[in-house]
This record gives C-alpha cells, sequence and structure tokens, in this order.
C-alpha cells in the first residue's frame, strides 16, 4: 500500500472540508500514525481494536503537549474513516478515545508594567528585529501573518475628528491574509504609528524586496527569528507565560478596554465567533469588572438608600406584613 501517495490523496480530501490550518495538522497526525505503526509492525489492513487509544498514548509519553495530542488523534481517526470509506480498512472507529485533560488557563495580557519592559528589552535589538518587535504588540498579528508583511501591506484610511467634523484623522492599517486565507484589516494602534514611520524612512528605505520586515538582502525575517528573541525577552522578564500569543491578547484586550464592540473585535482578530476571542484572547481583570458595573450605574433598588437605613426599611416591611395578616 503507497502511503505517501494516500496521504496526499487525504491531505487534498481535508483541503475541500476544512481550512488549510486543519486540513495540514490532520495530515500530520495521519503521518505520525502511520509511522507509529511501523514502529510497532501493525499492519494497515489488521489494527487492533484500540489502536488510537494506543497512539494517544504514545504520543503523551513522547511529552507531547495534551491540545497536540488531541488534534493529531483526530487526525489519525479521520485518515482510517476516510481509508474505511475507500475499503482499505474495515476497523469501525466511531467509539471515544481516551484523551488527556485539556487544563485551560485564563488568557493573559501584559500589564503596562511588563509592556514598558518589554519596549525597552526590544528597543535594545538591531534593525529590523527591533521595529518588527516593537511593533507587533500594536497590531495584535499572528507572528507569521506580521512576517509575511509586505510593503503594499499598508494602507490609510481617514475618517472625521468626532471634536471637531471640519478636520481628519489618518489612520495606518495592514491588510493581512489570515489563516484560512480570509482577507481582514488590522487597523495599527496610533502610538505605534511613529515607530513604523520612522522604520520606513531609515532602515526600511535601503532594503530591496517587497517584504516589510526584511533584512538588508530584501529576505524576510524567519518566524523562528522572532520566537527565538521573544524567548530571551521572556527570561528577562521573568514571565512564565509569553509568547507572540501574548501580546497579540494584549493588543485586543486593549480595543475590549477602550470601548470597541465584540463583533469589531472577533473581525479585527480573525475569528469565526467572538467566544473563540472571548475564551482564549481577552483577558479580564476585576478591576475590569468593577469599572464596567460602575460606569453601567446598576442598582439592584431604583432611587433607594436602603442600604443607609436598613433597621427603619425592616420597622417598615414588618409593619407592613402586620397590615397583611390583620
Amino acid at each position: 500500500m503507497k502511503f505517501a501517495l494516500h496521504i496526499e490523496q487525504f491531505y487534498d480530501y481535508m483541503l475541500a472540508l476544512r481550512r488549510r490550518n486543519t486540513a495540514v495538522k490532520y495530515r500530520d497526525g495521519a503521518i505520525r500514525f502511520l509511522k507509529f505503526l511501523a514502529q510497532n509492525n501493525v499492519r494497515f489492513d489488521k489494527l487492533p481494536v484500540n489502536v488510537l487509544s494506543l497512539f494517544s498514548e504514545h504520543l503523551i509519553h513522547s511529552g507531547m503537549k495534551p491540545s497536540s495530542v488531541s488534534v493529531y488523534v483526530a487526525g489519525a481517526k479521520r485518515f482510517l474513516i476516510w481509508s474505511k470509506n475507500r475499503g482499505d480498512t474495515n476497523l469501525d472507529v466511531s467509539s471515544n478515545v481516551d484523551l488527556p485533560r485539556i487544563v485551560k488557563l485564563p488568557p493573559n495580557a501584559l500589564s503596562q508594567e511588563h509592556l514598558l519592559a518589554y519596549f525597552a528589552l526590544a528597543a535594545r535589538l538591531p534593525e529590523p528585529k527591533r521595529s518588527a518587535l516593537l511593533l507587533l504588540p500594536f497590531c495584535g498579528l499572528r507572528s507569521k501573518e506580521f512576517l509575511s508583511l509586505t510593503l503594499n501591506s499598508i494602507s490609510k484610511i481617514r475618517t472625521k475628528m468626532p471634536s471637531d467634523p471640519s478636520k481628519t484623522i489618518e489612520h495606518l492599517c495592514f491588510t493581512v491574509e489570515g489563516k484560512g486565507g480570509d482577507m481582514r484589516v488590522v487597523p495599527l494602534l496610533p502610538d505605534g504609528i511613529p515607530i513604523l514611520m520612522s522604520y520606513l524612512r531609515h532602515w526600511r528605505r535601503h532594503v530591496p524586496g517587497r517584504f516589510l520586515f526584511a533584512y538588508a538582502n530584501g529576505k524576510a525575517i524567519p518566524d523562528r527569528t522572532v520566537r527565538h528573541a521573544l524567548t530571551q525577552i521572556c527570561k528577562r522578564l521573568r514571565l512564565e507565560r509569553f509568547s507572540a500569543h501574548t501580546l497579540r491578547r494584549t493588543y485586543l484586550t486593549a480595543l475590549q478596554r477602550a470601548g470597541m464592540d465584540h463583533v469589531s473585535i472577533t473581525k479585527i482578530a480573525g475569528h469565526k465567533s467572538f467566544q473563540t476571542t472571548l475564551n482564549h484572547y481577552l483577558e479580564i481583570h476585576p478591576e475590569d469588572l468593577v469599572k464596567t458595573m460602575s460606569s453601567s450605574g446598576a442598582r439592584l433598588i431604583e432611587n433607594s438608600d436602603y442600604a443607609k437605613n436598613v433597621d427603619q426599611a425592616s420597622t417598615d416591611v414588618l409593619a407592613f406584613l402586620k397590615t397583611r395578616t390583620t
């Protein structure tokens, strides 16, 4: 059985049903599953009933994260269902598979103190890494999206000034192709505009090529380079959880605290559902909840000073109850 050909056919099949990112992960899960079978001398046409559970245990013992185990097992399961429909195996994989429990930590955004420290450390790096890391928190893009930006990705949008409609405000935005190939416009926070303009006027004007963040030879900065720089900054900040997604969460959380509606935040983030944005990207502090409650003016009893006169109110209630019983 030529598995290489089958893997490509399975990948094409998944591309027709799922986003490219999901199809790639499912294909990788199928490849890992086939390697697992080969290592244990298990024939594809004579698979044991609990083969997916065994595959799951194999991934867990290899030190893989629970979230990755779930994705790869899902890919292997989908590959087996696809193979059964083709007549390559008779294994019924409709049963559930024991998977490791995924502990969902709350979204983490950088505090003001850590954010200022981050900028101080990023500013010490040489160009173009310096400007790339300085600008990443001001747009909230995924690192791969960010590093794939070109000069043509930058656009200007003018809006009327709320206080004086006769004047306009100029905003800089990035046009981005998301994970599923969807195009979206992401505004750069105002504080990031001077950083971008300085970078374009100095370093970038002498660099060939189309990529926005590129070395002197015109080649784009690799994603692994940015991730390595972020790891070094994380060590200096002494944070347990810090990555490019932390900066993405910081950006989206700033939009929420500024009062932007949930639909717009979800659109900017490139998510299909606001639940994804809320559950994984927006950090809500107790202070945020108290501030929102205070600004809403919520009262349990309208126009009442009950709490200040609780004793008198209790007497009034008892008197009222007596009139109802007589």
